[in-house]
């Protein structure tokens, strides 16, 4: 640790849970981030919860638990991210519990820095920092280009860019385990967007998340836009489900594209009767073929020229899946009445795999 401490015992344990399956491309750097921590090692535990990987990922750990002798792999029969999560705080000893997934780098420093703010500020629960979404071929340098973008995912300052203070959720968070006390532990019902839930909770409870820029953290996004878009979907239809259960969301500028689309189609229906409705919505496609444009070249110059043709479309496509999977979470959640149970037994691809 850059600062000493008097007393050893006085160093709080951290827990680290990792939840994980079918990641052998990645756990190894993972891990590998984790145990480079200026924190002592006596005083840190790692816990990956696999849920029974049979890509070869097991076999990786296996190795890794003979060379880190504070790791520990636990198994996961039901396979979702929130219930890996609830198996590992329930196996965890820490003072601080620390979500880092299996798909990420962090810094060095990221658990002295974390746990040392929240020491040091009893009102803040929660700390963590913004990350940089990377790919590592052409198709995935693409997704981590569009999901960085302000017009893909908006208040990118906040996600990915310079903003540090008070926020409504981050990327790898560092909690006290006191607040898994005050609020409960994962809803295992909520297979997508349970760090959603685990965000209104805290701030629904007077909880307050900090990001720290010095937490800035690395996340490798998914090799293709296809699955990229699938995600979007479903990250889109389970925040209804936070919003069902808490009556708030995160953040609702999620309801945003679902809103453009809708009043596209409304306006152009309205317009078939009254002209001035469908002036408005020309005019409205028209400024989203601009921006869409425009942040096509800021996107492009960025990373890689030769994204520039395909950019606008995809963007458009990112927009129009994530319309319909909010929309379609709207549909499940408040007109046929699901339980985020119901949804979970119905959408069969939400298990934490790639």
């Amino acid at each position: 640790m850059t600062e000493t401490r008097d007393n050893v015992a006085k160093v709080p344990f951290v827990s680290v849970i990792i939840p994980c399956r079918n990641e052998r491309d990645y756990i190894e750097r993972c891990l590998e981030t984790v145990f480079a921590q200026t924190w002592p090692a006596d005083r840190l535990e790692v816990i990956v919860v696999d849920g029974m990987s049979d890509d070869g990922t097991r076999e990786i750990l296996a190795r890794l638990v003979n060379r880190y002798p504070n790791l520990e792999m636990v198994d996961n029969n039901e396979l979702t991210a929130p219930t890996a999560m609830n198996i590992g705080l329930g196996a965890a000893r820490g003072d601080f519990i620390v979500r880092v997934d299996a798909h990420a780098a962090i810094p060095p420093e990221y658990i002295e820095i974390g746990v040392g703010y929240l020491e040091k500020h009893p009102d803040v629960w929660c700390v963590g920092g913004p990350r940089n979404r990377v790919g590592e071929t052409p198709e995935s340098e693409l997704v981590g280009t569009l999901s960085s973008s302000v017009f893909t995912t908006g208040n990118t300052y906040k996600r990915v860019g310079g903003y540090e203070g008070p926020t409504d959720q981050v990327a790898y968070p560092i909690w006290r385990r006191v607040v898994f006390d005050k609020i409960g532990r994962f809803d295992e019902d909520m297979v997508r967007n349970q760090d959603d839930d685990i965000d209104v909770r805290v701030l629904s409870a007077g909880g307050i998340i900090y990001q720290l820029q010095r937490l800035r953290a690395t996340y490798y996004v998914r090799s293709t836009v296809r699955k990229t878009l699938r995600q979007f979907f479903q990250y889109a239809y389970w925040k209804l489900f936070v919003l069902k259960k808490n009556g708030r969301l995160p953040d609702w500028k999620a309801a945003v594209p679902t809103a453009f689309f809708l009043s596209l189609i409304v306006l152009g229906v309205i317009g078939g009767f009254w002209m001035p409705a469908a002036y408005a919505a020309l005019g409205i496609l028209a400024g989203y073929v601009l921006a869409a444009v425009a942040f096509a070249f800021l996107t492009a110059f960025k990373s890689r020229l030769w994204f520039l043709p395909i950019v606008p479309f995809l963007f458009a496509a990112l927009h129009a899946v994530y319309a319909w999977g909010f929309l379609r979470g709207f549909i499940d959640a408040y007109i046929f009445g699901l339980t985020a149970a119901d949804a979970a037994a119905k959408v069969s691809a939400t298990r934490i795999t790639r």
